[in-house]
């Protein structure tokens, strides 16, 4: 019994971690647009559901291509978040209509792309987090 016990662990944290995928590095240019209140990056191929971040105002750079470093993550609340919906008796729901399938995207640095290349206007490492409480 004391064996099988040893094998159980280890199957323990590897099913852990196959539930739970690292999130994924990436850089993606784009043009930002906005539809129905939710932003997206349209690259020439992809388009990132963009996940809000604390002191990033998307609005500026409507229209504007942009250079986005961040990370894929492997469940994206933000599209969830978009697609609730009031039901009876206030009771919230997710309308699967109203889900965005494409891939989130969590900005960690953005960049603007002008005439005299790429400008870094954010920056996640580097923002003032003394108004925010996780």
């Amino acid at each position: 019994m004391d064996s099988r016990k040893g094998y159980l662990l280890p199957l323990v944290f590897l099913s852990a971690c196959a539930a739970n995928p690292a999130q994924q590095p990436l850089t993606a240019t784009g043009t930002l647009v906005e539809e129905n209140g939710k932003y997206f990056l349209l690259g020439e191929q992809d388009r990132f559901h963009l996940n809000r971040m604390p002191q990033l105002n998307y609005e500026k750079y409507l229209g504007r291509e942009l250079v986005i470093q961040g990370e894929i993550p492997s469940y994206c609340h933000q599209a969830w978040e978009d697609s609730i919906v009031k039901g009876p008796g206030g009771a919230e729901m997710a309308d699967l209509n109203r889900v965005d399938w494409s891939d989130c995207l969590v900005a960690n640095k953005v960049s603007l792309v002008t005439a005299d290349g790429a400008r870094l206007v954010y920056d996640w490492e580097k923002i003032d987090l003394e108004d925010y409480f996780f």
